[in-house]
């Protein structure tokens, strides 16, 4: 079963979410997480506010994967570029790359994810490897060029992600 967004992963039934689970893709297998997590209530979403006053940067990032998981990407956005711990912009750009495999040029934040994902190659070394590992089979073609360019990285470590990533997105 192939889904290409979040939103069309939502409209499985539980079955078909169960099953997509064992996705090559882990957009595809996030999205179902997400989509199955959405199951317990709208009341999730309402954890948007917590997120800025969190003290706990493990708590942030756990936070960050609901939030995600309600759509909740202007706040996602916010937590890659400004939040003061580098475990929670790592552990959140991993979910932007994912979100914006699935996100249509068209959306209204497509442009300013892509740009986030750009810059995010100027970053520390530790954030430039959460960038390639998150970028999977049927990326956008502009993060494909992320991990191509980051074979020159002058860290090691970033062009070994970069030769893995490209290795497993063929």
């Amino acid at each position: 079963m192939e889904v290409e967004s979040f939103e069309e992963a939502r409209a499985l039934s539980r079955g078909e979410l169960l099953q997509l689970l064992a996705s090559e893709r882990a957009e595809q297998r996030l999205w179902a997480v997400w989509a199955l997590a959405l199951a317990l209530g709208d009341g999730a979403g309402d954890f948007a506010h917590r997120i800025l006053d969190e003290p706990d940067p493990g708590v942030r990032r756990h936070l960050a994967v609901v939030l995600a998981g309600h759509g909740e990407h202007d706040l996602l956005l916010e937590l890659v570029v400004e939040d003061r711990s580098p475990l929670v912009r790592e552990s959140t750009i991993a979910l932007l790359v994912r979100i914006a495999a699935g996100t249509p040029a068209s959306h209204r934040l497509a442009a300013r994810m892509r740009g986030i994902l750009e810059e995010a190659e100027r970053g520390t070394s530790a954030l430039r490897i959460a960038l390639l590992g998150a970028i999977g089979k049927g990326a956008p073609h502009y993060q494909v060029q992320i991990a191509q360019r980051a074979l020159a990285d002058d860290s090691l470590d970033v062009q070994a992600e970069a030769f893995e990533t490209l290795l497993r997105i063929d």
